[in-house]
């Protein structure tokens, strides 16, 4: 299954907070269960990232509740090792 790399771009603080009360009403999104989402926001960057899988990003930005697909890209990615 092909890999992308999830980013919650850049939103404001009250933006996140209306995203983490989302996942707390409704659950963590299936994409993301049992990933570990790297986050900046405690830090004072509002913005997050995730390693994810599916079969096209389209696909897995329509997984998303509408709150966070409007701060989310997907990217495909290849890993590397260097």
């Amino acid at each position: 299954m092909p890999q992308f790399i999830l980013e919650c771009t850049e939103h404001t603080d009250a933006q996140c907070d209306e995203m983490n009360q989302e996942m707390e009403r409704e659950g963590v999104p299936a994409v993301l269960k049992g990933r570990e989402f790297l986050c900046s926001c405690p830090h004072g960057h509002h913005a997050g990232w995730a390693v994810v899988e599916g079969p096209d990003a389209a696909s897995i930005l329509a997984t998303l509740p509408p709150i966070f697909r409007a701060h989310a890209r997907a990217h495909q990615i290849e890993s590397m090792q260097f």
